[in-house]
């Protein structure tokens, strides 16, 4: 009887706890509250050398890819330093497009802050639950439940710091790009004209004698295959064609003689 008053009392003192609002240390108003998203594309007369600037100016990148002819850099920046380099380039060259975009994060961290205050209070409660469990099966469905909620804080807890960091930078996409200047070529002089209509010339003539001496072979080496097996195949038929004939011819001679 006095077990089952004093988990009772318990119980209504949980009851009591969640009904007073609970603060959460550190859950103060941020000073920024802004998600910031910034782009530019600008055509710079040089690419190494604006390249090298951009490496000398805050902030770190998140990604970055350079071809010959462009660059592009995916980069995180404080945000009292964005403006002066967004000033930095602009005066890198010719600004192509530009773009910000700018949204308020205060209500979603409202959100978190208030779930947050909710989960923390769960896990006291949870927490005092666990001291009082008396049984296996209390004991283990509380321990699994504290376990769920307190996942579900972190998670709320990670994400508010994101985006706490996020208001405090700004996500700049910049694309380089290097201007390409037309090189101007001086027309031909005569000598060089001749020169170059020789060269043509030679080059075509020597293509074309390339080309016929390749077909000769492609056309000839069957052919004398050829040839020397047919004649290798007569020179064989003729030898054995005279051989018999002759010895048909020596028998006929003897008769003859023997005869006289």
């Amino acid at each position: 009887m006095k077990r089952k008053i004093a988990v009772f009392g318990l119980l209504l003192v949980v009851f009591l706890l969640s009904a007073v609002p609970v603060r959460v240390a550190g859950s103060a108003p941020a000073v920024r509250r802004l998600g910031q998203w910034y782009s530019i594309s600008v055509h710079v007369e040089c690419l190494d050398t604006a390249v090298e600037a951009m490496r000398e100016l805050p902030g770190f990148d998140l990604h970055m890819s350079m071809g010959s002819q462009d660059a592009h850099f995916s980069r995180r920046v404080d945000a009292a330093f964005f403006r002066h380099v967004q000033a930095v380039l602009r005066d890198m060259g010719e600004v192509l497009h530009e773009h910000e975009h700018v949204r308020h994060l205060g209500t979603e961290l409202m959100q978190l802050d208030t779930r947050i205050a909710v989960l923390t209070q769960e896990i006291e409660r949870l927490t005092l639950l666990m001291a009082a469990s008396n049984t296996i099966d209390v004991l283990n469905a509380v321990d699994m439940q504290l376990t769920f909620v307190s996942r579900d804080r972190d998670w709320h807890l990670g994400r508010r710091n994101t985006l706490l960091n996020e208001a405090q930078t700004v996500l700049m996409e910049i694309n380089l790009t290097e201007r390409w200047v037309p090189v101007e070529q001086e027309p031909p002089t005569f000598g060089q004209r001749i020169r170059d209509s020789f060269m043509r010339s030679w080059n075509g003539m020597t293509r074309t004698g390339g080309n016929l001496v390749v077909l000769l072979a492609r056309l000839g080496l069957p052919l004398v295959i050829w040839l020397a097996v047919a004649g290798t195949a007569t020179l064989i038929v003729v030898r054995v064609t005279k051989k018999r004939s002759a010895a048909l011819t020596v028998p006929t001679q003897e008769g003859s003689v023997n005869h006289e």
